[in-house]
């Protein structure tokens, strides 16, 4: 059973130096933290929508990192996403004393965040930037709900208004934000979500997933790489098979993209050909149009070359 404290550990940055009644509020949120810390938390699989697509409910917050350094996920694995003053560091331009989170501000499938997601900061694997990031989703629980309450974008709450004398300002938008007391414990990650860079590399994903093995892996669209809830049958090989079936999806898609510009390409030069051979026909006499013809390499004589011209020049007319 988690050690109940009475005063903030010793390596906690108290940078605004906490008053008593802020301080104990602090403190059984951290109480509230660590005991959740040693729970097996229920809600670890992927939940999907009604047409099987991967589904984020309305509620769940997820915090991106910018990139796979390997001390920081296997911090992040044993502890939890927690504020920089629990280790003793200033999060300076975040907001104090809380670890800061994307808010989803209704149910939607992965695929569908992943399109709608508003950030450019490459922070998180989703839109179109954070190719090398990644992200830990965290998804509402009954078991969670009053350690998740202390958010200081909850206005109007009890609990949100308590956290907001916390802070120095909010960096997000309050409906899709969430910024909780003190952090969230790795037993409440409830899955992964890596950028399609990473997903490249098997190493990373295979680390990545033996460092959660009770949360799901995903990519940004929602492709399932490895799921908890099945442990039994789960394998690297089949693991692997499924990152490689995300790759194929990745590489089709890198080579209609390519496609397309060759068809563009090939229209925009046919466009000026066009251009090109109008001209010619509308400015050049009948004999002269001809011997352009025969000299790149029309087929027919002279004679049944100047025909021909002469019939499309009296239909252009």
């Amino acid at each position: 059973m988690a050690e109940i404290i009475t005063e903030l550990p010793s390596e906690f940055l108290d940078e605004l130096e906490l008053d008593s009644h802020r301080k104990n509020i602090l403190i059984d949120q951290i109480n509230r933290f660590n005991y959740l810390s040693e729970k097996r938390i229920k809600n670890k699989g992927p939940i999907f929508d009604s047409s099987g697509k991967v589904l984020f409910p309305f509620g769940t917050i997820i915090h991106g990192t910018s990139n796979c350094d390997p001390e920081k996920i296997v911090n992040i694995s044993k502890t939890g996403i927690l504020t920089g003053q629990a280790i003793g560091v200033s999060e300076g331009s975040e907001t104090y004393y809380c670890a800061d989170f994307h808010r989803l501000p209704r149910d939607m499938t992965v695929e569908d965040f992943n399109l709608w997601f508003p950030y450019k900061d490459g922070r998180c694997p989703f839109g179109t930037l954070g190719k090398n990031s990644l992200a830990f989703v965290i998804h509402p629980d009954e078991e969670l709900e009053e350690l998740l309450s202390y958010d200081c974008y909850r206005v109007g709450t009890e609990n949100g208004d308590l956290t907001r004398t916390f802070i120095n300002f909010l960096p997000l938008s309050g409906n899709v934000a969430s910024s909780i007391l003190y952090g969230v414990p790795s037993s409440a990650i409830s899955g992964v979500v890596m950028g399609d860079n990473l997903l490249k590399k098997r190493e990373v994903v295979e680390f990545v997933s033996g460092l959660f093995p009770q949360s799901y892996v995903i990519s940004k669209r929602g492709n399932i790489i490895y799921d908890p809830r099945c442990v039994a049958m789960e394998s690297d090989e089949v693991m692997e098979l499924r990152r490689q079936n995300y790759l194929n999806i990745l590489k089709i898609e890198e080579l209609e993209m390519q496609l397309g510009y060759k068809i563009g390409d090939v229209d925009y030069a046919r466009n000026q050909y066009d251009k090109l051979l109008n001209a010619v026909i509308s400015t050049c006499g009948v004999d002269v149009i001809a011997d352009v013809l025969l000299a790149s390499g029309w087929q027919g004589t002279k004679e049944s070359t100047v025909r021909h011209v002469e019939e499309v020049k009296g239909v252009r007319k």
